[in-house]
């Protein structure tokens, strides 16, 4: 396992640009690319120096003793993945984070080899919205419990669209 440079991070964001509704590929690797600019804890793994073929990644956002966990793919095989998650080791309590349904085996046995029971893992379902921002401009937002503010990051002026109650 190897962590990738900051300096390739947009590389690694740019294999994902041809699907902007996948809810861990461009979108998310750009905010943390501005977060991690920000003072953010942000590491992104790989498994080898082939990583711009396959895009399999390991994205960690640490803060405190927890982590936040995101992975994908571009490849059909799910192999690198485990492979990454096999050969981690994050002493810390970590939470897997809006991930695919096809990679649902993948983190099941990570958990697996940690030697927890599937019964203790707890699969939640995201549902995710594309709407482009010329048509969110036109909605009326005044009156919702949550809405999209656009906002931008402190040093690189990133956009960051945050869900906001």
């Amino acid at each position: 396992m190897l962590a990738i440079a900051r300096d390739q991070w947009r590389l690694l964001r740019d294999l994902y640009q041809s699907d902007r509704t996948n809810l861990t590929g461009y979108d998310l690797i750009n905010s943390f690319i501005c977060l991690s600019e920000c003072g953010e804890n942000v590491e992104i793994y790989v498994t080898d120096a082939n990583w711009p073929k396959h895009g399999s990644f390991l994205l960690v956002h640490s803060f405190g003793n927890k982590a936040e966990i995101h992975l994908n793919t571009l490849g059909e095989s799910l192999d690198q993945l485990q492979l990454l998650l096999s050969s981690w080791q994050l002493n810390k309590r970590h939470l897997f984070c809006g991930y695919e349904i096809r990679f649902k085996h993948v983190v099941e046995q990570y958990w697996l080899g940690k030697g927890l029971s599937l019964g203790q893992l707890e699969h939640q379902g995201t549902l995710v919205y594309h709407l482009p921002h010329s048509e969110i401009k036109q909605l009326d937002l005044g009156h919702q419990i949550g809405f999209l503010a656009h906002k931008t990051c402190c040093r690189s002026g990133c956009p960051l669209a945050l869900l906001l109650e």
